[in-house]
């Protein structure tokens, strides 16, 4: 039941529009900030000398910083990105601007002193630091190799692996990827073609039955095996709207990798985001 949660808490929020997901994501982790001041609140508020309306406003300012700070960086990246690499580094900029100084509006409530500066020196000292985080937090979350935004396409895009048994005497090539569940029909039709032929009449409906009749908690799938000619095995595994696929292509199968690649290029989504 917990993992169950877990995948449905999480495929929820990638449902949510891209803009308005950092605001909810910070607006659930930025309070946790929050449990200190609570833990330490707690033998005053048990003897009776604490003031309980404190720690709800200083959870409410650290919700709705949270909340502020990420809808910045919601709002901004989507022009920023725009803007190639230079985009990146400004969306870095951004989002320290907006968690920061959100933060720092709402310090007076979360800590128990006030981090808005009370000067010039002070505000260009927190703009600077601010500024420099930003532009590491750029390279870091975007600009890099390993970017959000490279993380999504690889997520995105369809995999594609040579695999060599022991010895070099037999080979083989695997295609997988995660596809829509209304697109699974028309995948397997073309796969068969591409593979030179077409599937035995009913051979598709009763592939489509075993996967309709598989539990979507099940994550050893099913493994169905195409006919002749074709000789393809397939691992199927449903999960709500979206279906893995795994193509195994041996022999003289091995021929066809890429146009089987290039049928799932066409069709492969973002398995969190779809």
């Amino acid at each position: 039941m917990k993992a169950s949660f877990l995948k449905r808490a999480t495929r929820a929020f990638f449902r949510l529009p891209e803009w308005l997901r950092p605001a909810v994501f910070c607006a659930a982790l930025v309070p946790w900030i929050v449990i200190v001041r609570a833990v330490c609140a707690l033998p005053e508020l048990l003897a009776g000398r604490g003031a309980p309306l404190e720690l709800v406003a200083a959870l409410g300012a650290a919700v709705g910083a949270g909340f502020l700070g990420g809808l910045v960086h919601g709002l901004s990246r989507p022009s920023l990105r725009r803007l190639g690499r230079a985009g990146d580094y400004l969306s870095g900029v951004a989002i320290l601007y907006g968690y920061l100084g959100s933060l720092m509006l709402a310090s007076p409530y979360v800590f128990e002193s006030s981090a808005i500066p009370e000067d010039a020196q002070g505000a260009w000292i927190w703009l600077g630091m601010a500024t420099v985080l930003g532009l590491v937090a750029g390279h870091a979350w975007f600009a890099g190799p390993n970017g959000l935004d490279r993380i999504r396409e690889r997520r995105s895009a369809p995999r594609l692996e040579h695999l060599v048994e022991p010895g070099g005497t037999r080979t083989a090539t695997v295609v997988s990827g995660w596809i829509r569940r209304a697109g699974f029909s028309e995948l397997v039709e073309e796969l068969s073609r591409a593979l030179g032929g077409a599937l035995p009449p009913g051979e598709l409906a009763r592939l489509e039955a075993a996967v309709a009749a598989l539990d979507e908690e099940d994550d050893d799938g099913l493994e169905w095996r195409l006919p002749a000619p074709f000789a393809a095995e397939l691992h199927v595994i449903p999960d709500d709207e979206i279906i893995g696929v795994d193509v195994l292509l041996e022999g003289e199968l091995e021929r066809s990798s890429e146009a089987v690649h290039a049928l799932f290029r066409a069709r492969t989504v973002d398995p969190l985001a779809a």
